[in-house]
C-alpha cells in the first residue's frame, strides 16, 4: 500500500541515487575511492580472467602480423571510472551509514575500437528506441497506482558479461596507472 501525505515524514529519507563522477586522479587518492576501483580490477583479472595479463606484445609487431597474414584484429582501450554514490546526501549522513560511498567500474571504450588499418569498427545499433524509453516510464507509472505493483532488476556488472567471440582477436591498452612495469 501506497501511503499519500501533503507534508513528508521527518524520519522519511528520499534517495534520489546521484551518483557524482570523481576524476580518476582524485579517487587514487581518496582510500574508499580507490579501494572501489581496485576490487573492480580484481574482479575482472583474477576473479573473470576477462583478459589474458600475462602476454603482452607490442602493437606495431601485432599490426605487421596481422597484414602478413590478411586477418583482421582490433584494437580497444579500457578506463576506468569512479563515483561517489548518493551524493545527494548530506557527508554526515553517510558517516552515520558507515558508507563507503564509491563505486569504481572498468569499461571496455567501444567508441575507440580500431582495426589494424586504424579504421573505427563498426558495431550493429545496440541502442534503446525512444518507444522503449517510454513504454518503461509508462509501466513505471501504472506500478505506482493504486492496487497495482511492480518490479524493476538490474544485472549485475552487465557490461562484463558479454564474452567478445573468439573469431575476433582483440587487444587491449591499460590505463596508464594499471600498465605492469616493464
Amino acid at each position: 500500500k501506497i501511503a499519500m501525505s501533503a507534508q513528508p515524514s521527518a524520519t522519511c529519507r528520499h534517495f534520489a541515487m546521484v551518483h557524482t563522477p570523481i576524476k580518476i586522479e582524485k579517487a587514487v587518492k581518496i582510500p574508499n575511492a580507490r579501494k572501489a576501483l581496485d576490487h573492480e580490477w580484481d574482479k575482472l583479472e583474477n576473479v573473470k580472467q576477462a583478459w589474458n595479463k600475462y602476454e603482452v606484445f607490442e602493437k606495431a609487431d601485432i599490426i605487421q602480423k596481422s597484414q602478413s597474414t590478411g586477418k583482421r584484429v582490433y584494437f580497444g582501450e579500457l578506463m576506468e571510472l569512479c563515483h561517489l554514490k548518493h551524493s545527494e546526501q548530506s557527508e554526515e549522513y553517510r558517516k552515520d551509514l558507515k558508507f563507503t560511498g564509491y563505486k569504481g567500474r572498468v569499461v571496455f571504450r567501444g567508441d575507440k575500437v580500431k582495426d589494424e588499418s586504424g579504421f573505427y569498427a563498426v558495431f550493429t545499433e545496440q541502442g534503446t528506441s525512444a518507444s522503449h524509453m517510454a513504454g518503461g516510464k509508462f509501466l513505471d507509472g501504472l506500478a505506482r497506482m493504486p492496487g497495482m505493483e511492480g518490479q524493476i532488476s538490474d544485472a549485475v556488472s552487465a557490461y562484463t558479461q558479454v564474452p567478445l567471440p573468439e573469431d575476433l582477436e582483440t587487444y587491449i591498452t591499460l590505463p596508464p596507472r594499471r600498465r605492469p612495469a616493464s
